[in-house]
Order: C-alpha cells, then sequence, then structure tokens
C-alpha cells in the first residue's frame, strides 16, 4: 500500500521487493510461533491459562534464594566484550497490581553507554516462595528517542496475566510461563539443569539453576 504511492518507478519497485521479503519474514515467524506455541500446548494442557491471585497469598519480601529483591540492592550485568551493559536496580517503590503489592525494579540496558532500553519491572512472591512476574512498562531507545514501548503490561488489564519468573522448588522438566499478554509479552521458561558450574569474572558459581527461556514472538531466538 505505501509502495503504490511512489511516482517514481524505481524507488516503487524496490519497494515492493522489499514488501515481499517482509511478507516472507512475517510468514515465517507466525509458522515458527505456531509450532512454538503448540510445543507449549502439548506441556501445558488443554486448559485455560488463568492463575488464581489471592492478594492474601502475596508477602511483602523477595527472598527466593534464586532471586532475591532486597530494596537498595544493584546488580550490573556486562557482556564479554563490554558493548553491553544491563542495570537491574530494586527500588524501595511498590505498586498495586492486581490487588497485590509489588517491588518496583529500574532495568536499563546500555549500548556502548548509550541508553537502549529503560524499563520498570514488577515482581511480587508468594507464601509458597515463588517469585511472579506481574508486569512491565518498557521503552526501546533509537537516537534519543522512543522507538517502541511493546512488551509492555500489566497484569489484570486487557486480560493480561502475571507468570512465574522463579519457582519456588525446581525440578528438571518444568516448564511455566513467565507472563502472558497475546502476541506482546509470551515468555517461556524450562528447568533443565540443577547443578550447573557457571565462571564469570566476578567468580566461579556452582550448583546454579538452568533454564531455557523461549517466546513465540521469536521463535529463533
Amino acid at each position: 500500500g505505501k509502495c503504490v504511492n511512489l511516482s517514481d518507478a524505481a524507488a516503487r519497485k524496490a519497494c515492493e521487493k522489499q514488501a515481499a521479503a517482509d511478507l516472507a519474514d512475517a510468514q515465517q515467524t507466525c509458522q515458527g510461533g505456531f509450532a512454538s506455541r503448540t510445543a507449549a500446548c502439548q506441556k501445558l494442557g488443554p486448559a485455560p491459562y488463568d492463575p488464581v491471585i489471592d492478594p492474601a497469598n502475596f508477602c511483602t519480601v523477595i527472598d527466593n534464594p534464586f532471586f532475591p529483591l532486597i530494596p537498595g540492592t544493584t546488580f550490573i550485568y556486562l557482556t564479554p566484550d563490554r558493548v553491553s551493559k544491563d542495570v537491574f536496580a530494586v527500588t524501595h517503590d511498590t505498586r498495586v497490581i492486581d490487588g497485590v503489592t509489588c517491588v518496583a525494579v529500574h532495568d536499563s540496558v546500555f549500548t556502548n553507554d548509550v541508553l537502549t532500553e529503560d524499563t520498570q519491572d514488577f515482581f511480587a512472591q508468594d507464601k509458597q516462595g515463588n517469585v511472579w512476574y506481574f508486569g512491565e512498562n518498557t521503552a526501546e531507545f533509537e537516537d534519543g528517542l522512543i522507538a517502541t514501548i511493546a512488551g509492555s503490561f500489566l497484569a489484570g488489564t486487557n486480560n493480561d496475566k502475571p507468570g512465574i519468573i522463579q519457582e519456588a522448588h525446581s525440578a528438571i522438566g518444568d516448564f511455566y510461563r513467565q507472563e502472558f499478554s497475546l502476541q506482546n509479552a509470551e515468555d517461556f521458561a524450562q528447568v533443565v539443569g540443577l547443578n550447573s558450574t557457571v565462571v564469570v569474572p566476578y567468580g566461579t558459581f556452582t550448583n546454579c539453576l538452568k533454564t531455557l527461556e523461549t517466546t513465540p514472538l521469536e521463535p529463533d531466538a
């Protein structure tokens, strides 16, 4: 539709060629997403995903040993080449989402010291020790301007649902949703290891939990 508005024949032809390539990529992504959702349904079963959220079953402290969120703590993650840096700051702020008081985390991603993504994440822990992900306000930046807010969602709004970001007691083979906002935020996690060893500049860690995270929105990621 945009191509037909180009009066220059060469530009119109190039536009149509690019549109055809984009269509092929979109169809491939659609097919991959369908396969990913089909595989997930086989693991999760046919029941609707509608977790029961009882605010009385949540506490105000997040102390899961694999995902502790102590206000005032900042985690900094660097890629090996130090091109990308992720600053994950646990704030003292809270927000009530779907009736549950959640801890707000300010997550900032820098590429070559330039801010490229800025997010507020919201977490809460139930009394069984599972840490739930209740939503995020996220924005990606290009040349200092907001390029997209795709991926933003809040549990209880527009039929979006929270998911578990960290189980209380993980077992190999566990498969669960980390979030659910159809066609917007659909991350899955599967537990694949309980005794992995990880070596990073900070040190060597043993008995690490290893998960495989996927999404039908990016089937190749």
